[in-house]
């Protein structure tokens, strides 16, 4: 996922999505690799079906750290495909259930996107926000 060719990136991404629907274990190996896209990624397919990936995955407690930060900084990426947004935050509310401290900022995240941001970012947020005993509007 690392060529200049933006159709074989395109194409990698569509391979990483379709195998991490089958077995997303496969992946856990690849986590240095999978962050460094994830910090420079060529296309917006490649961020989608890794993150999407992830959500199946159990990542290694030594990645938390790393990827909640990546998470956070596309959820609050103005520029960020919803998608993108989306899948950071449903797994930054899995990460909520290890570390709570996590759930104030991810509130605050989520209440300040929620009134301008599209109907599947809503949706998301209100399953979040119902898991994690909020309301994803301020106030």
């Amino acid at each position: 996922m690392t060529c200049a060719d933006m159709k074989k990136v395109q194409w990698s991404a569509a391979v990483v999505h379709h195998c991490g629907e089958l077995n997303p274990v496969m992946f856990g190996g690849f986590m240095k690799e999978i962050v460094a896209v994830l910090r420079e990624p060529l296309h917006p397919a490649v961020p989608r079906a890794i993150l999407r990936t992830m959500l199946k995955m159990d990542i290694p407690r030594k990645w938390h750290g790393t990827l909640a930060n990546l998470a956070f900084n596309y959820l609050s990426d103005p520029m960020a495909p919803v998608a993108h947004k989306v899948y950071a935050m449903a797994i930054l509310a899995r990460f909520a259930l290890d570390y709570p401290d996590l759930i104030g900022e991810l509130k605050a995240a989520i209440q300040f996107h929620y009134p301008t941001s599209s109907p599947a970012f809503q949706s998301r947020a209100k399953r979040i926000a119902k898991l994690h005993d909020f309301h994803p509007e301020k106030g």
